[in-house]
């Protein structure tokens, strides 16, 4: 895959990363260094900073400086992954077109269309690429002991913390460290930026966290019912597995959630998923909601932290081959694993047993 990211023999060992500062820690440092094996990384915080025959690695919410650039952009080579994956290309497809002499790859994070032809799955992800503290430019001293030394960070983050961590020392739990349930707000850029029809957005709002008991009782029937509905089978098939992954997240975790090992943590304030030294805590690995990628922030976190403690509950990102029988097959199974949960009345057995009820294997 890198040879058609570096036809022009641009150097992929060395990479300008321009994104937001919050963005860096969590996910374009482990992509640069794991997915595009870096050993050089420098962090622009401005497009001044940027250079000429260099990868510069382009998050989406710096477009708007690459726009309003006055230079000739043809020197310049940028690389674009869509976190977003067809969510980010339909909202920024004309803009990026309309950049004169732009030079850019977009690389998806989906296989869902035949005509991609960069998917992140086919970047090899390597854990044993070595870089340094002084191999990374940029960011200050404070920043590069969050990412290189966690366990510092962590500490202090606990000691303040302290009653929210208590419950992880003294039981095994599982825990997932994200949103499960859909939230109003996000309607109006679901719809606005990304064109998701009003047919979805209203079957998105099932999933409110005021509609919990509903959630609970008749949420699998409801999942179910949409599927089998024609304007559902009509949805561009992004549009299909964004509903598909909410409400399976929903579900899934809410029934979790009776689960005395089970534990989940929407708006952490002690970072969970970096998190490598107490053995007591596992974690879940689902799809990110709009894509199939493994190649994501929490794939490779998990990989990174939870080696052997981070079990796989996805539904498309394992040999994942797009084309209805399979989509279908793999929704069946999904909503047969659903049941099947739903149906256990004891909620007091270990964790150790549910694993092994449901042949639950690690990522």
């Amino acid at each position: 895959m890198l040879n058609k990211i570096n036809k022009n023999k641009i150097n992929l060992k060395e990479v300008i990363i321009f994104s937001e500062k919050k963005k860096i820690s969590s996910v374009w440092l482990d992509f640069s260094i794991y997915a595009l094996n870096s050993k050089k990384i420098f962090y622009a915080t401005n497009f001044q900073q940027l250079r000429k025959n260099k990868i510069i690695l382009l998050d989406t919410n710096k477009l708007k400086e690459i726009e309003n650039s006055k230079i000739n952009l043809n020197e310049y080579f940028f690389l674009i992954p869509l976190r977003n994956c067809y969510l980010d290309y339909v909202r920024y497809k004309k803009r990026f077109e309309n950049i004169k002499n732009f030079n850019y790859k977009l690389i998806f994070s989906s296989n869902y269309y035949p005509n991609i032809k960069l998917f992140t799955n086919h970047l090899k992800i390597n854990f044993y690429n070595k870089v340094s503290v002084k191999d990374i430019q940029g960011l200050n001293l404070r920043e590069k002991i969050k990412y290189f030394y966690p366990f510092i960070h962590v500490v202090v983050t606990i000691i303040k913390n302290f009653n929210i961590f208590k419950k992880y020392l003294f039981k095994e739990k599982l825990v997932f460290c994200g949103k499960i349930h859909h939230e109003k707000n996000f309607n109006k850029v679901l719809m606005n930026k990304y064109r998701f029809s009003k047919f979805s957005i209203n079957k998105l709002s099932f999933l409110y966290r005021d509609n919990n008991q509903n959630i609970m009782k008749f949420g699998i029937q409801e999942f179910e019912k949409i599927l089998s509905e024609k304007k559902f089978k009509k949805l561009p098939i992004f549009e299909k597995f964004y509903i598909i992954q909410n409400f399976y997240r929903s579900i899934l975790f809410n029934y979790l959630k009776k689960f005395e090992f089970f534990e989940v943590e929407e708006k952490p304030k002690i970072d969970l998923l970096r998190f490598k030294n107490f053995k007591n805590i596992n974690q879940i690995y689902v799809d990110p909601l709009p894509c199939n990628s493994k190649l994501n922030s929490r794939y490779m976190a998990l990989k990174k932290f939870y080696r052997n403690r981070a079990y796989d509950l996805s539904i498309f990102s394992n040999n994942y081959n797009h084309s209805e029988i399979n989509f279908n097959r793999r929704i069946a199974m999904t909503i047969d694993f659903l049941y099947k949960i739903k149906g256990i009345s004891d909620h007091n057995i270990n964790l150790k047993f549910f694993l092994k009820k449901f042949k639950i294997e690690t990522i």
